[in-house]
């Protein structure tokens, strides 16, 4: 059993969104068979906190960059006498790979997605140097760990990794009690009849992706379906940053903005289809296996899926080539009838136990 930290330098409660449910979903299987610390941000005390949590970041960016931070972090690491670190994402590898000459440390990342594709993709500053010391990290590390087995393949062959070392790892997650009412009460709540066709599109609306998904839904979805009065269309998630806030003008009289939800598990419970438009590919979209886990068919783009295993759930995803609408509109109007059936293989690899195995191998 090793002494294990898992180092994350943003907020990861309460734990609610897809990077923040990555990290926890790697506290658990870490937990599995290891004595597990968690580094993090400093958090409200009403904040229910994991185990052995050490609060040591603010949140800053500019800590990724901070002699101050890399020796807080050496001095955790130290007098816990951790044996083995896992960071998430690459910015804080160069504190790992200076960490290592003072404490005998394995060190790795969890690869959220390749960072520096995403950031090319959203057309941010810097992606080059971060190209640049992104593939430098990986190639310091003793192990990595991938959400997206598509990116690390491509990793391993751009930046010639070993492929033993790279161990591809979905979000934990199992299929949920069926909630009989749910559509019943959704409907109630959003004024709809039981009767209409629920498509709900959910995620962190502030997010670039996911923002562009939210007006193609106005654009181009909805005005298909105006003959379809009994299709109604619900978006729930996160929208809190001001460039984003355009989204709320967006309006016609079959879709439903309804902002930030306590249990996005009831909508998904509720909805006939679940939606992903989204033409990014990086990661994995954990809402399209959240969908799945509360028994609700998905009609995805083809990069919406990019890195989920599609063995086992044919008949409860429809996969629909990037921009085209006329095939997405009629994947909606002819989705799976509910609630399907998943073979109960496809969830083995996304459970605890197995991937403990998995982890304790590579580590």
């Amino acid at each position: 059993m090793a002494r294990l930290a898992i180092v994350a330098w943003y907020s990861i409660l309460p734990n609610r969104y897809g990077g923040q449910q990555a990290v926890h979903s790697m506290l658990k299987v870490a937990a599995v068979q290891h004595e597990v610390y968690c580094i993090g941000t400093s958090v409200d005390i009403r904040v229910s906190k994991p185990d052995n949590y050490i609060p040591i970041f603010a949140g800053s960016k500019r800590e990724l960059f901070s002699i101050k931070t890399y020796q807080k972090l050496r001095r955790v690491i130290l007098d816990k006498r951790i044996d083995v670190v896992i960071i998430e994402h690459p910015y804080l590898a160069w504190m790992c790979w200076l960490i290592q000459f003072v404490h005998p440390i394995k060190w790795g990342i969890h690869a959220h997605n390749i960072e520096w594709e995403r950031f090319k993709n959203q057309s941010a500053k810097g992606w080059r140097l971060l190209k640049l010391y992104e593939g430098w990290a990986f190639k310091k590390v003793h192990f990595s760990i991938w959400l997206n087995n598509h990116e690390r393949d491509s990793a391993v062959q751009s930046w010639k990794l070993d492929l033993s070392k790279c161990l591809h790892l979905l979000p934990l997650m199992s299929p949920k009690p069926l909630i009989a009412s749910a559509k019943e009460i959704i409907c109630k709540t959003h004024q709809m009849n039981t009767t209409d066709t629920v498509v709900l599109f959910s995620g962190t609306l502030d997010y670039l992706p996911n923002a562009k998904a939210v007006e193609w839904i106005y654009d181009s979805i909805a005005p298909s379906l105006v003959t379809k009065k009994d299709v109604q269309i619900l978006i729930t998630g996160r929208l809190q940053k001001n460039e984003f806030q355009y989204l709320k003008k967006l309006q016609h009289p079959q879709v439903h903005y309804i902002g930030e939800v306590d249990d996005v598990d009831a909508y998904m419970q509720a909805a006939d289809v679940f939606i992903i438009p989204i033409l990014d590919s990086s990661g994995v979209k954990l809402k399209l296996l959240q969908a799945l886990s509360n028994h609700t068919p998905v009609i995805a783009f083809k990069s919406a899926a990019h890195g989920v295993p599609l063995t086992y759930i044919d008949q409860a995803i429809r996969i629909i080539e990037d921009g085209n609408t006329a095939a997405f509109i009629a994947a909606i109007l002819n989705a799976p009838q509910k609630p399907i059936k998943i073979d109960r293989q496809f969830w083995e690899k996304m459970n605890p136990e197995y991937q403990s195995e998995q982890l304790s191998d590579i580590i």
